[in-house]
């Protein structure tokens, strides 16, 4: 018995330990409601919180699956897109001339004040919250993927030029394989991403999910609820991107090993 409980304390403390940044927000924030008197409908307690997490799961399961699967699409249809015109728009100057201006413009203007405007086109609910989180993920696959494909030595272009390679052979034999490596860092950077843009347009405009709970607890004056939601918003975005994290290593050892394979 006395192992059993030493084993635990060792990993409450490891656990601690290796969250120590975590553990300070928690403990700070416990005694800002205590010492300040704080009024609960203001702030919480972690104490409250975590009761309401633990003690009502049900309540966030629906929401955080919504969002969660907004997300994911979204993240995917975002990459396709981001991709797509990347290759577009390096293999032809016109579409590069048209895309690139409205690629910026779309990113420059924020997307708070774009949401009611996807709205009154798509419709309110789930379409706006996929746009967004598909325009929120499409950058980082653009900007990145471009720059890959452009990455190709130029020395290596001229010598494919000068065998009599066709462009779509260069563009397939060199500027493609080159451009991997920014092709899996815009997909871990667009997973948070994805994640963010759901929460944002289901606090304006959605039905549902996360941003949608917290909206509606905190009207309610449910604030434990309301911090909950934020909480478990938080993890959803910290599981994407470890998610995402993993498949890129995976996909980068893949993608090494069949490049030794071929060499």
């Amino acid at each position: 018995m006395n192992a059993r409980v030493t084993a635990i304390g060792r990993a409450v403390a490891r656990f601690a330990w290796d969250n120590v940044a975590v553990v300070a927000i928690v403990a700070a924030w416990a005694l800002w409601v205590v010492i300040g008197q704080v009024n609960r409908v203001v702030m919480p307690s972690p104490a409250s919180v975590l009761a309401d997490l633990v003690g009502h799961p049900d309540a966030y399961l629906p929401d955080l699956t919504v969002s969660a699967g907004l997300a994911a699409t979204g993240l995917v249809l975002g990459q396709l897109l981001g991709i797509g015109l990347a290759i577009a728009a390096h293999l032809s100057g016109v579409v590069r001339a048209a895309v690139r201006p409205a690629v910026l413009i779309v990113r420059a203007v924020p997307m708070v004040a774009m949401v009611p405007i996807f709205a009154r086109i798509v419709g309110y609910g789930t379409p706006t919250v996929l746009v967004v989180a598909t325009l929120v993920a499409y950058f980082p696959a653009f900007v990145l993927v471009s720059r890959g494909l452009a990455s190709a030595s130029r020395s290596k272009q001229d010598l494919l030029t000068v065998l009599g390679a066709s462009r779509w052979t260069r563009f397939r034999r060199l500027d493609l394989p080159a451009a991997v490596p920014s092709l899996l860092e815009a997909f871990r950077l667009s997973a948070v991403g994805s994640v963010v843009g759901v929460l944002l347009a289901e606090f304006v405009v959605g039905s549902s999910g996360l941003g949608q709970l917290f909206v509606v607890s905190r009207v309610s004056y449910d604030m434990s609820r309301s911090w909950g939601a934020a909480i478990v918003a938080t993890v959803l975005s910290l599981a994407f991107f470890g998610l995402a994290s993993a498949v890129t290593r995976w996909l980068e050892a893949a993608y090494h090993d069949g490049s030794n394979g071929k060499g």
